[in-house]
């Protein structure tokens, strides 16, 4: 059997992650995998199910900014002038969120789109496009989406 040589120890910073426990980091790596670290991959999209308290969420992982321009076309479906509005503040928002390496601490959320929302008791799934949660509410996932077939 042969020794693995280990050419240097890993940076700390390269590792450094949010308390353990904090969130899902599985979770999170299958988001980043998916839409990328910074979110830049904004045609990325994965089947997903989510247990939040008080319910299962069911959808499609969705960038931060594919989440932002469906929130805003939705706003402006009905009044354009405050969807542009919207979508001009929420832009704002963007300019301060850490990019690169840097950013590895800072995914807080989830974005997800075509969204079924499963209540405790109910019978029928409440229906949106969009839904953004918090990555820390998020007791458990699995891969794909729920289906009435």
């Amino acid at each position: 059997m042969s020794e693995v040589e280990i050419e240097s120890e890993p940076d700390a910073a390269d590792i450094e992650m949010m308390p353990i426990g904090a969130y899902d980091l599985y979770l999170s790596a299958l988001i980043s995998w998916v839409v990328g670290i910074d979110d830049e991959h904004e045609e990325g999209t994965a089947s997903v199910t989510l247990t939040v308290p008080g319910a299962v969420v069911s959808g499609q992982i969705i960038s931060r900014g594919a989440w932002r321009k469906a929130v805003a076309a939705q706003v402006g479906s009905f009044n354009e002038p405050a969807g542009k509005g919207l979508d001009e503040l929420f832009g704002t928002f963007e300019e301060e969120i850490p990019k690169g390496p840097e950013a590895r601490n800072e995914r807080l959320h989830i974005h997800l789109g075509d969204v079924s929302l499963w209540q405790d008791g109910s019978n029928e799934p409440l229906r949106f496009k969009t839904w953004r949660g918090r990555l820390t509410q998020v007791s458990g996932w699995s891969i794909g989406s729920i289906s009435r077939n």
